[in-house]
This record gives C-alpha cells, structure tokens and sequence, in this order.
C-alpha cells in the first residue's frame, strides 16, 4: 500500500495459488497506481510457474470494455492506468474473467487468471449493499490431494449474511491454515 492504491498478496503453496486483491481509488495518480501494479507484477512474477496467478479487485476505471477490448478512457490519467494494467496481465498471460458490467456499463471489478480453467462461473447481480455490483465466482481451488466435497445445501445469498457477526478471528485462522507458513503481504 502506499497510502491510496492498496493490496494484499497471498501465496498458497499447497494449492499453488497466489492471489492478489487490489484497489485503486477513482482519482488516482498515474504514479499512485503505477508503482504498488510494479509491486504486483513481481509478486506474481516471482511465483513459479507451476502456480496459478489470481489478480482480483475493484480498479475504478471506467471506458474500458474488456469482452471487446475497446477504450474510451475519460482522462489521460485513466489511459495510463489502462496501459499499465493491459501491461501487467499481458506479462503474465492473464485474462480477464468478469463477463458483464460491475456498474452501470462500467467494467470497474475485474478478476484476471493465468489458468482460464480455473474460474468455471462468474455472476454479477445488483446489490443494496453497493453501487458496484456483487461477483459471484466458482472456482476449482482444491489441491490435488483433496475431494471436492460441496454441501448439499444451497448457499445463502449475501444477502443474508450478516458480516458484523462473523467471527473474524476464526476466519483469520483458517487463512494462516491455508498459507502454511507463507506470509500475507501488502
């Protein structure tokens, strides 16, 4: 983080997974947004190969249709962020997985892989809990070792979790259990 644009990286060996999630506010710099996508880019560099590259985020920059790949970027600022994400993801041969609009016609939540077999569904629908739209994504995050075992009963929608009850700690837990000594940066 460097004070505007912030994210956090983790790498999951036991999956062979490493994860990025970013922000970047709407009105930042090209150099607020420049140096911590730097950073990013040899977080996921550094990973081998073998690894599957996950970057997730609410990047805020509207004019960019990324099913036709079109760009009409409002400021010049807004460009660069463009050229510098394009840049990032075409380095490390991700693609961008989101299908449908995540505000009005804006495509600001992106989800780009290094393994397109690795996200097999994706749903964007409207929320009252924030003007972006809720995604929704089935992945295939198991390691080689484990059954994939999904409850028989159907999942609540966000709708009816209530976030101020979790028990965060617990959670918290259960991420180092995954990292298996792997640290989370950012």
């Amino acid at each position: 983080s460097n004070g505007t644009c912030e994210y956090i990286f983790a790498k999951i060996p036991k999956l062979k997974q490493a994860i990025v999630v970013f922000y970047r506010p709407p009105r930042a710099t090209t150099a607020e947004f420049t140096g911590p996508m730097q950073d990013v880019h040899s977080l996921l560099d550094g990973c081998s190969n073998d690894y599957n590259k996950i970057l997730v985020g609410d990047f805020n920059l509207p004019g960019y249709n990324w099913r036709s790949m079109e760009a009409h970027p409002a400021t010049i600022v807004e460009r660069e962020a463009h050229t510098c994400l394009l840049n990032l993801t075409n380095n490390l041969f991700m693609e961008e997985e989101i299908q449908s609009p995540t505000r009005g016609s804006n495509y600001l939540d992106l989800l780009f892989s290094s393994n397109h077999m690795l996200v097999n569904n994706v749903k964007v629908s409207q929320t009252a809990l924030s003007d972006h739209g809720l995604i929704e994504v089935m992945t295939n995050l198991f390691s080689k070792d484990e059954k994939r075992n999904l409850p028989d009963k159907q999942i609540p929608s966000i709708g009816t979790f209530d976030f101020n009850k979790a028990e965060w700690s617990k959670v918290s837990e259960e991420l180092k259990g995954l990292l298996t000594g792997e640290s989370i940066n950012g």
